[in-house]
């Protein structure tokens, strides 16, 4: 077999995705708050319903995109295997 083995492509394809990913929600978390913080007021932003709610929606949110790189891996085998190039 020539080329990379299909775990290799697996997990560079994971890191391409998932890395920027958790970069962008960790580095958006600091701005957001300051933006919220003066116009709800400290005790809205950290009740804990509204941190738990926050948080619960980013969790969906990644876990939405881990997911789906778990159900294209079936893709991307049958991709190495049947050998497919790009139709340009």
């Amino acid at each position: 077999m020539l080329g990379m083995p299909v775990s290799a492509i697996d997990a560079a394809r994971r890191r391409a995705i998932m890395r920027p990913l958790v970069a962008v929600v960790v580095m958006s978390a600091g701005p957001a708050l300051m933006l919220v913080l003066p116009l709800a007021g400290a005790t809205q932003t950290f009740d804990p319903v509204s941190l738990g709610t926050t948080l619960a929606v980013l969790a969906v949110g990644v876990g939405t995109v881990a997911s789906s790189l778990l159900v294209t891996r079936r893709t991307l085998r049958g991709v190495v295997a049947e050998g497919v190039a790009r139709a340009e």
